[in-house]
């Protein structure tokens, strides 16, 4: 066995408050050596420094625990009993409290969790106990920057070689990460270390955590309140990205758990389509009469969430019926004889609304029926158009020509809209529906009903518009939707 007075002098040196950094680190390598050649026993090396283990003395005490922290970390390879392992990790465990020791305390748990069975291992049990321990007594946001690196590679080891053990504490153990990396904003503690995958893509960890979002309709309480809640960043990237996730945990968390949503939903979608609507109109498309808005990436994705949410909740388009904005919108369309009358922000909003109403009209029969018995004849009104109007025959007076060039560009632009998404939901349905099912839809029985009125109205505005300005915005809005006057006859 070696001299006692040899190691213990490298005790006291380390210890020492003289003693330079690299003494120390001569000091931990002499003794370790001694105990891999078992010229020290682990027992007699910790009942001769019992003192500076339990010492009243922070500095002694703090310097003595992270001696033998150190030392174990270099005998991880050195076969340990179980009754060693156990009265050591449980030192350490409580030593997690004495935060003035808390280094050691950490080095020395690391050091024990770390070995493998083959040379004596720490039971699941005991790695709970540093866990729950860890959970109760560090607050690493409050220390120093090696030492929350420390604490950060105490709890992943925990969770990579006891994950079974971690599972048991719930809860718990998600709250205590989430303090404990909430603000971390040092590189050498989150930077992947060398020889790691680090080409990782921003895309690829969202859609990571999307799908995380996603895993469990569980996580429904608390995950689309905090995605609703992100709609108010002041970053467009953060509201593109929270639009996605709300996009896709509507169709995983279901109609049932979505509903109770429903109103909130709706709210920003409203602000961010209708309310607020982040498009524009160049002065090109201005300036020859066109509504082509070109639509910011945030509501782009709104709308995408809209067409989700009307698809999987279907009392949801009861609150797009029911908003008394939209309503009273379509009723003051009615102001506005012609496209040049119409402000930008009101071309605007009729551009949203239009997209509104045509994302529910095109989810389902269904919904475009609800659509339909709702603005249509609002629309019509709008027109000037009833069912009892059109004439016996095929001509077109003069007079009525004259008379139906006339109509407004609001209604008429809601009105295409309407038809074009009939269209779509038609197309659709093509292929699982009997055609002999689409007089019986309401729908399809009012548009029939003033198909007659309709397809002379556009025939009567395109022959005076034409003769006046073959680029006037009836004529444009007419060539954008040209397929669906055969549509509107069809019917």
């Amino acid at each position: 066995m070696a001299d006692s007075v040899q190691w213990i002098q490298h005790v006291e040196l380390y210890v020492s408050s003289s003693a330079t950094p690299s003494q120390q680190v001569a000091s931990v390598d002499a003794v370790a050596t001694l105990l891999k050649n078992d010229l020290l026993t682990l027992e007699a090396l910790v009942r001769e420094m019992e003192m500076y283990l339990t010492t009243t003395d922070s500095i002694i005490r703090s310097r003595g625990i992270l001696l033998l922290g150190e030392l174990l970390a270099q005998l991880t390879l050195k076969p340990l009993d179980s009754t060693s392992i156990h009265s050591l990790i449980g030192f350490f465990t409580e030593r997690l409290a004495d935060w003035k020791a808390l280094r050691g305390a950490i080095v020395g748990c690391l050091a024990l969790l770390r070995r493998k069975s083959d040379v004596g291992r720490v039971t699941d049990s005991e790695a709970k106990a540093v866990a729950q321990s860890y959970l109760q007594n560090l607050q690493v946001q409050s220390l120093g920057q090696h030492d929350r690196k420390l604490s950060f590679q105490l709890m992943e080891c925990l969770l990579d070689r006891y994950a079974g053990a971690m599972a048991d504490l719930g809860d718990n153990l998600v709250y205590g990460i989430c303090e404990a990396i909430d603000g971390e904003k040092d590189p050498q503690c989150l930077l992947l270390p060398k020889g790691e995958d680090d080409d990782v893509k921003r895309e690829e960890l969202a859609r990571a955590l999307m799908l995380a979002f996603a895993s469990t309709p569980l996580f429904e309480p608390f995950s689309i309140p905090l995605l609703l809640e992100k709609l108010s960043s002041s970053l467009p990237s953060a509201k593109v990205e929270s639009f996605k996730y709300l996009s896709y945990c509507t169709a995983k968390y279901g109609p049932e758990r979505m509903a109770k949503h429903a109103e909130a939903l709706w709210a920003s979608l409203k602000d961010m389509t209708y309310l607020s609507p982040q498009s524009t109109l160049s002065m090109e498309a201005e300036s020859m009469g066109r509504m082509n808005f070109q639509e910011s990436d945030v509501m782009t994705e709104a709308f995408v969430l809209l067409q989700e949410v009307i698809r999987h909740c279907g009392e949801f388009i009861s609150l797009i019926i029911g908003d008394k904005d939209i309503n009273t919108f379509l009723i003051s369309l009615n102001q506005y004889k012609g496209f040049e009358d119409i402000p930008l922000q009101v071309k605007q909003k009729l551009h949203a609304v239009g997209h509104i109403l045509s994302s529910c009209a095109k989810a389902s029969a269904a919904m475009c029926n609800k659509v339909f018995e709702s603005f249509f004849p609002l629309l019509m009104d709008g027109l000037g158009l009833s069912v009892a109007q059109p004439s016996q025959n095929n001509s077109y007076p003069e007079e009525e020509c004259f008379y139906l060039a006339k109509f407004k560009f609001g209604p008429l632009y809601l009105c295409i809209e309407l038809i074009a998404a009939c269209k779509n939901l038609t197309v659709s349905l093509y292929n699982c529906t009997s055609i002999h099912d689409f007089p019986h839809q309401r729908w399809c029985s009012m548009l029939s009903s003033f198909s007659e009125s309709l397809v002379k109205a556009f025939v009567s505005m395109l022959r005076s518009n034409v003769a006046d300005n073959e680029q006037s915005a009836y004529v444009l809005l007419w060539r954008g939707q040209k397929s669906n006057a055969a549509d509107v006859d069809a019917f």
